[in-house]
């Protein structure tokens, strides 16, 4: 299980939305704490 804390529930929402746009794998990286792969994953850090 994977959890964050937020300060207000837009925040929240708007985190969730982001996570729910990325692939299986990336989530999963997440989940485990796999900053690496995540990173590799991660368009923005490919670019």
């Amino acid at each position: 299980m994977y959890m964050e804390h937020f300060e207000t529930e837009a925040e929240a929402v708007k985190r969730e939305r982001q996570l729910k746009r990325w692939s299986a794998e990336k989530k999963r990286s997440l989940i485990s704490g796999d900053i690496q792969t995540l990173k590799r994953l991660s368009k923005r850090y490919r670019d």
